[in-house]
């Protein structure tokens, strides 16, 4: 059985609950979402009285005013106040979701990490669906010749060019988060993830397990974890991998956080063993919540492969920019812009060269 045959075997399951989760939860029409986006933009240009009326043709409920009201104080800056609001509605009804995200995010707005920890639920099972469009699917280098060097071989075209397409993902996952303290919790998770494209070569599937210690302060929050994943692969450099994740995250405004992240890996390919070794990645950039629903985030990555094979050892560095547009139907779009290179630290086989891409 193929990679793209057992993806579809093992995800159709998890499209269909996907779909049977939509047709059960009847998300909002985009009539509904559209008036919604609209009073949420009115309320961040400051214009009230205008969004109040827009949500008064809605035919709101006394919950309905009750979270517009405590949309504007948060809009303000009034964060307990608004806090209090979204908490007073959850008392009168504990499924009014919308409520309850809007108390999470603005708990992370007044800097109350270890607060709004406490209102994700401590199980949770999760279904994804989404579109991935790409110009670089396979993180493809932009040149197109490779000079050896050896004037006994002439120069010969990249096999590793980028390639564009579009990719369809799927994925199922379930969490649970164990409170130790106030500050300190403990995280568990398993996700099983696949990826499918029109050129087959791309398919991939991923399973991984975690487990992570998270500690929460008011303006600050870290966490260590460690993992095992399993990759498999269309082109057949199937994986396993085996390492520890290191976060940090502080809130330097109400709308703005720094954040790091760093981990390293000791992978084991299961066709090539002169790809096995260790591989490290980190990243720290800036994430700006731009409103409620918009986010932007923007910083450097850099990543280090050392397998047995000296000329596959890579240094890689770039610059990124994300925006994340989250509605109110539960759907998320977003745009990813990456510029990066990666310089070899060692000649190829045959050539006086070492490889270098830009992507």
């Amino acid at each position: 059985m193929t990679l793209s045959h057992w993806v579809r075997a093992v995800l159709r399951p998890a499209f269909s609950a996907l779909l049977l989760l939509g047709i059960a939860v009847q998300p909002v029409s985009g009539q509904g979402a559209s008036v919604q986006n609209q009073i949420i933009d009115l309320v961040a240009a400051g214009k009230i009285a205008r969004a109040e009326a827009l949500l008064e043709q809605t035919n709101p409920s006394a919950l309905d005013r009750a979270f517009f009201r405590g949309r504007v104080l948060k809009a303000n800056g009034q964060f307990t106040a608004a806090a209090a609001v979204f908490r007073g509605i959850l008392e009168d009804d504990p499924n009014y979701l919308d409520a309850r995200r809007e108390l999470a995010h603005t708990l992370l707005l007044d800097q109350k990490f270890a607060a709004a920890s406490q209102q994700e639920r401590p199980f949770s099972i999760g279904v994804r669906f989404a579109l991935l469009p790409s110009t670089n699917v396979n993180r493809g280098t932009f040149n197109t010749i490779f000079d050896p060097g050896n004037p006994g071989i002439p120069p010969s075209r990249i096999n590793s060019q980028a390639e564009s397409g579009v990719g369809l993902l799927l994925g199922v996952s379930a969490v649970h988060r164990w409170a130790l303290s106030n500050n300190n919790r403990l995280i568990f998770d398993v996700d099983l993830t696949g990826q499918a494209y029109d050129n087959e070569i791309h398919n991939t599937a991923t399973l991984s397990f975690g487990a992570t210690f998270q500690r929460s302060f008011e303006a600050y929050q870290w966490s260590v974890g460690a993992y095992p994943r399993s990759t498999w692969r269309e082109d057949d450099d199937d994986y396993e991998a085996v390492g520890n994740l290191l976060t940090w995250d502080r809130r330097l405004a109400p709308s703005t956080s720094l954040f790091f992240d760093l981990r390293r890996e000791e992978r084991a390919y299961i066709n090539s063993d002169t790809l096995d070794g260790p591989f490290s990645a980190g990243r720290v950039g800036l994430t700006y919540a731009m409103r409620s629903d918009l986010t932007l985030i923007a910083g450097l990555e850099s990543e280090a492969s050392r397998p047995d094979a000296t000329f596959q050892h890579y240094d890689g560095h770039a610059v990124f920019g994300q925006a994340v547009k989250q509605w109110e139907n539960g759907f998320v779009t977003g745009l990813r812009v990456e510029l990066g290179h990666r310089h070899y630290g060692g000649d190829f086989p045959l050539t006086f060269e070492t490889r270098q891409d830009d992507f």
